[in-house]
């Protein structure tokens, strides 16, 4: 039996952090079910509206395949820097679907930086991905029609539809 090594387990994360990402929000014929629970809250900072900060929490069955082989020394304990590199591909990860970060502005999309302060931790057997998105500029707290979601674009695949039902 080949033993993975952690840059394996790496890819293998990466593998399915992306089928993940791909999948957020559609149907269960498409990918493969990883629960995420997310918590953003809307910085602030002299008068303006300047990003948003995120924490993801993954499931439990996430987590387990995705530390495997992370905890380099056998201390039970996942520390930022064991987890650093997965957090990092993680975010690689993210930037081709924009985060799942929207923001608009009257209607108009916001633009978004890449990512700051991003890190995992793993708490009470799941994992979270904290990162914080940048706005390009900053949005005055006055300004009228400011909102973001935080989702999945629907997919446009007709295997990733609704099945009507009878």
């Amino acid at each position: 039996m080949r033993v993975p090594t952690p840059a394996m387990r790496c890819l293998s994360a990466l593998a399915l952090t992306a089928a993940l990402l791909v999948g957020l929000g559609g149907s269960a014929w498409c990918h493969p079910h990883v629960w995420i629970s997310v918590e953003t809250t809307v910085l602030y900072d002299k008068g303006a509206f300047t990003g948003l900060k995120h924490k993801w929490t993954f499931d439990e069955f996430y987590t387990a395949m995705a530390i495997e082989g992370l905890d380099k020394n056998n201390d039970g304990v996942y520390s930022r820097e064991e987890l650093a590199e997965l957090a990092k591909v993680n975010i690689d990860g993210l930037k081709e679907f924009g985060y799942f970060t929207y923001p608009v502005l009257d209607g108009g999309d916001v633009k978004i930086q890449d990512p700051t302060d991003y890190w995992l931790e793993h708490k009470d057997g799941v994992l979270s991905l904290h990162f914080t998105v940048p706005f390009d500029k900053p949005i005055p707290a006055k300004a009228k029609g400011f909102a973001y979601v935080v989702q999945d674009r629907p997919s446009t695949s007709p295997s990733c539809q609704p099945k009507p039902t009878r």
